[in-house]
Formats: structure tokens, sequence, C-alpha cells
């Protein structure tokens, strides 16, 4: 015997265990077995009944044709190839600069009113609003001891 089965039944001593398992007198029936019908419900059968058809009733959305789309002929579009000698040649469209004015009273000074511009004399670091009409430092100064502040955190 193991180690492990002589400590289990060193565990038994003393204990008046019976000899013999009592079993059922009606064996059970295995997991997997169903009813070859299915038992009956009471009450009256439910119907399903499809609803109309809908075929042809969407409405179809189309898009707006695109600046590239104008410019471009479709089959230059998605291609690596140039366009044929035959086209005339547009030139490249400068980017309209990304500037954005901020207008309203969001972006109006808290502390003055006035609009938090560089031309009021307004600043910003990192979230701290630097106001010309309240603060006793220059502009300059007063970025130098936020930027030292930042230092020792």
């Amino acid at each position: 015997m193991h180690h492990a089965e002589e400590k289990i039944q060193d565990g038994y001593k003393g204990v008046d265990l019976p000899h013999r398992v009592p079993v059922a007198a009606e064996a059970l029936p295995s997991a997997n077995v169903r009813p070859a019908v299915a038992p009956q419900q009471p009450g009256v059968e439910h119907t399903y009944h499809l609803p109309e058809s809908t075929v042809g009733q969407a409405k179809v959305k189309r898009r707006a044709p695109t600046a590239a789309a104008v410019t471009a002929p479709p089959a230059a579009l998605g291609s690596y190839h140039s366009p044929p000698s035959h086209w005339p040649h547009l030139p490249p469209q400068p980017a309209a600069p990304k500037t954005r004015t901020r207008t309203g009273e969001s972006n109006n000074c808290r502390k003055c009113g006035e609009h938090r511009t560089a031309a009021t004399g307004h600043s910003q670091y990192k979230g701290h609003v630097f106001c010309p009409s309240f603060e006793t430092l220059t502009k300059q100064q007063w970025l130098a001891n936020k930027r030292e502040e930042d230092k020792k955190k």
C-alpha cells in the first residue's frame, strides 16, 4: 500500500461502517433517454403569421459627390497611374489654414471679463490663466514662476 492509502485507512479506525451499500429497488433511467412523444400542453395551439413583404420599399440614400470625385476622372480615383496626357493638368490646391476663433462667453476671462487672447494680454500655461489686469508680475515672470513650480513637483 501507498503511504496516502495507509493514512486514509488509519483515519477510519474505530468507525463502524456498513458492509453493503444500499441500492434502490428500481434502477434509474439513463440520462440521455427522452420520451418518444412530446408531452401534450393544455390550451390553444399558437400559430405564427408572417409579416407582409416589404421588398422594394427601402429608400436609397445617395452621397453627394466629393471634391476629389468632381476634379478627378473616375479612372484616376484609386489608381496609381497618372492620368492620360490629354487631360488638363490641375495645379494642387493649397490647404486652408485651420485656425479656430473662439467666440462667446466660454473663452472670456473669469477675472476681468475680457476675451482671453494674446491681443488682450492673456496667456495660459498648463491650465493656469494669466490675466494682465489682476497679476502683479509681468507675463514673463509669471511664466517663469509656473515653470519653477512644475520642476518642484
